[in-house]
């Protein structure tokens, strides 16, 4: 995406994770949690049919997806990476030879993104088949790209996918300023963001937990000890800029799962404690989402990790309500989700209409919730 583009969306992001903020003050019936609409079955039916409605952006030509419906243009991985999650989060709510197969194939499409020219390190391009070493990427892009390999290899088993999200997160930690510390936007080095620091701190807690290699835990205490740092606010979030940024709950969530993740691997109940914490914070500052699909899709995602590891049902009902809405919500004429999650025209978030990042940001939330085990009722 042009930076100019990508710059005009922080600033509505900025935005709306203010009016969050304020909403959060004035409205406290919105921090009710309840049981979930839908059953998980249903979110299964769901998520299959968002899955197999992606086919709206098929080329059959190129064997890949378009990134906007009528466009010629392939899907970047920051705009199909999505849908590779809602892949996998399906084969693994419903692990049949088919879903696994299908996860098989969407990654080998995946590693179509591959450019070894890239510099100091090769690493996953925007473009499917670009190379060159003055190919700009995206850092944070990569994170989520490489936790999709992880949630492959989770899906199916195959560790050829662990490989895959280990050169993700190389790329991403040779973001590093090692200087001054911190992750960079970009491959133009120009400023430095919490979106690929929080993706590369929950891809090497994970490798951390699968390894036990001291290189990832000391990866991941590196970036949080940069974090903690340079961009906790007042009231313990995550800002997205060292100076000037904001607090958004698709940056807060993955860094909440890596502490549990951490909890687990090395056993220390601190890091519980801090991902209850972090975790807790966010829902009151955020009791309804609003920043958009490919954004607060990656939040649920987080919420339902975060379940998976500490059992606590709060995150599980606080996910399932969101889901809900945004089935409710964000279906347009023909099936396709290419609406924001209270029923507004996605333009009025600054997304261009028709992305299938659109549609499979929502299928994706219900593809996790399919994947994740409900509470038992009390």
């Amino acid at each position: 995406m042009p930076v100019p583009r990508r710059i005009a969306a922080l600033a509505v992001l900025a935005a709306l994770a203010l009016a969050a903020v304020s909403l959060a003050h004035r409205s406290p019936a919105a921090h009710r949690e309840g049981p979930p609409v839908q059953t998980r079955a249903s979110y299964l039916r769901s998520a299959a049919a968002g899955v197999a409605r992606s086919r709206a952006w098929w080329d059959a030509g190129r064997h890949w997806y378009r990134q906007r419906l009528g466009s010629s243009q392939l899907a970047t991985n920051w705009g199909i990476v999505h849908l590779f999650g809602a892949t996998s989060a399906l084969a693994i709510a419903d692990p049949t030879p088919a879903h696994r197969a299908a996860v098989r194939a969407f990654a080998r499409g995946a590693e179509r993104y591959w450019n070894p020219d890239l510099r100091p390190v090769p690493g996953y391009g925007p473009t499917v088949g670009r190379r060159g070493a003055g190919s700009r990427a995206w850092y944070d892009d990569e994170g989520w790209w490489g936790i999709a390999f992880y949630d492959a290899y989770r899906a199916t088993g195959d560790r050829r996918y662990l490989a895959s999200a280990d050169r993700a997160l190389a790329f991403v930690d040779s973001g590093w300023d090692p200087l001054g510390g911190g992750i960079y936007w970009d491959t133009g080095r120009t400023f430095k963001a919490s979106e690929g620091l929080v993706g590369a701190t929950l891809l090497a807690s994970y490798r951390y937990l699968d390894t036990r290699s001291p290189r990832f835990l000391a990866m991941a205490e590196r970036y949080i000890a940069w974090a903690d740092a340079h961009l906790r606010d007042g009231d313990g979030l995550y800002s997205s800029r060292p100076r000037g940024g904001v607090a958004m709950p698709y940056v807060e969530g993955p860094m909440a799962v890596a502490f549990a993740v951490l909890c687990r691997a090395t056993g220390d109940r601190a890091w519980c404690t801090r991902a209850e914490s972090l975790a807790g914070r966010t829902v009151e500052r955020f009791p309804r989402l609003t920043m958009g699909p490919q954004y607060d899709s990656l939040y649920i995602r987080a919420l339902l990790e975060l379940y998976r590891f500490d059992g606590n049902r709060r995150w599980y009902h606080v996910a399932a309500r969101a889901t809900d809405r945004a089935l409710a919500s964000a279906r347009a004429p023909g099936g396709l989700y290419l609406r924001t999650w209270d029923g507004r025209a996605i333009t009025t978030i600054g997304t261009d209409p028709g992305k299938l990042q659109t549609h499979a940001a929502t299928t994706s939330a219900a593809a996790w919730m399919a994947a994740a085990k409900p509470p038992r009722q009390p």
